[in-house]
């Protein structure tokens, strides 16, 4: 027969595991896979119906609506990921404003400085694409953290794409591992809705500048004061 002592250890011990385990799925994830999800980056989405220039010729169409969308005044983003090693491939457009000095930020992936100071009109100009790819970086926490740091005005992103090996995978078909997000837009042709947007990737979207302005008014996402 158990002491009375001991039981209300062991209960005590299983609230501390559930309370553990619900603390490590916060919420405000946002779950595509059951090894992939993105956490509430707060921020506000900002859309434009402008071309965008400097898209890849092969895959013109669908850059233009990745780098058409952005989540501006965020602090960065927190992803779940499998442990593993990464590298991070992130999408700018300015398409907010045309002078220099107005947004300027620096980046961080993991901890590690991958840019100091951007200034997205300062390196290409308005409506322009413009990409960063990260050396490769360590997970062992499931947790992979894109930072962004103010400098001038609010950080803003377009799309992101992370690829790299999961470790303990029994094949290469299990390593691989490589996902992209719509950051501040819809699922779109392989790239996963942003928080607060529904769908999954390669859906048929239909876009029209049409529609575009009736969405040229900021958007707040669901959390905009969460910030991590």
């Amino acid at each position: 027969m158990k002491a009375p002592g001991m039981s209300v250890f062991l209960f005590a011990l299983a609230v501390g595991l559930s309370l553990r385990a619900l603390a490590d799925e916060r919420p405000g994830l946002k779950q595509y896979t059951p090894h992939f999800g993105c956490y509430d980056p707060g921020g506000k989405t900002v859309q434009t119906a402008a071309k965008i220039k400097g898209t890849r010729k092969y895959s013109e169409y669908e850059e233009q609506e990745i780098y058409r969308d952005v989540r501006c005044d965020t602090d960065g983003y927190t992803l779940k990921v499998p442990n593993g090693t990464y590298h991070v491939e992130l999408k700018f457009s300015e398409i907010e404003h045309a002078a220099l000095r107005r947004r300027v930020f620096g980046i961080k992936v993991q901890g590690q400085q991958i840019k100091q100071r951007l200034d997205i009109f300062a390196a290409v100009g308005k409506n322009t694409a413009y990409e960063v790819r990260s050396p490769d970086v360590i997970v062992t926490n499931g947790l992979l953290k894109i930072e962004f740091v103010r400098i001038v005005g609010s950080p803003c992103i377009a799309a992101m794409s992370i690829g790299g090996d999961i470790a303990g995978a029994k094949d290469a078909a299990q390593r691989v591992f490589y996902q992209h997000i719509n950051c501040g837009g819809g699922s779109f042709s392989g790239y996963y809705a942003d928080f607060g947007f529904g769908g999954e990737p390669n859906q048929a979207v239909q876009r029209t500048g049409a529609s575009r302005s009736a969405q040229e008014t900021n958007r707040t996402s669901s959390a905009a004061g969460s910030r991590r």
